[in-house]
């Protein structure tokens, strides 16, 4: 396969990661972002935070390979659905 019709493939198959992801996102209410299943659980929101970044972090790593560090990647400090893309 050559590296366009990688390339082509791959951006297929994130578009469609992205919009499933977002199903998932916009069905967690705002007022669960506080909610931890167990004491030593990451709160709902953190987590939900984690999963809509993953595809800026792809991003990331593919335009700044020299940078695959988490030290060199921020997430979003200010959360909600109001910041989805």
């Amino acid at each position: 396969m050559s590296e366009i019709a990688f390339g082509k493939e791959f951006s297929t198959e994130i578009e469609s990661e992205v919009r499933a992801t977002r199903r998932c996102l916009e069905a967690i209410p705002d007022k669960l972002y506080k909610y931890k299943p167990h004491e030593k659980s990451m709160e709902l929101g953190y987590l939900a935070l984690l999963v809509a970044d993953i595809p800026r972090w792809i991003l990331h790593m593919v335009e700044r390979p020299e940078h695959l560090q988490f030290g060199y990647f921020y997430l979003y400090s200010n959360w909600g659905t109001g910041v989805l893309p």
